[in-house]
């Protein structure tokens, strides 16, 4: 299910696409399961005709776990920053971080 702050862009991929009868690329985004719960989506729409009317074939792949390694890995990668700032000697017992 769509949840409430992605239906207005829902709808105006939908009317692009049907629209302009060009697919769209790969969106990410949240969705609604049927349990309430969130889960990171990408999604991929093709216009297509079935029984002759226009109609949008959608594909939708959980990305959860992937998203949870991205975040985990920019929490990591600021943690190796801030513990690998060099000291800079400047006076004996005097140094300076950049």
């Amino acid at each position: 299910m769509v949840p409430e702050e992605y239906r207005e862009l829902t709808e105006r991929h939908a009317k692009s696409i049907l629209d302009e009868n060009k697919p769209t690329g790969i969106i990410e985004k949240q969705l609604r399961r049927f349990d309430s719960s969130l889960v990171d989506v990408e999604t991929s729409c093709t216009p297509v005709l079935y029984e002759d009317k226009k109609a949008i074939q959608s594909v939708v792949r959980d990305i959860t776990e992937r998203k949870e390694i991205e975040r985990t890995l920019e929490k990591v990668s600021k943690e190796i920053n801030t513990l690998s700032a060099p000291v800079v000697p400047i006076l004996e017992g005097v140094a300076v971080l950049p």
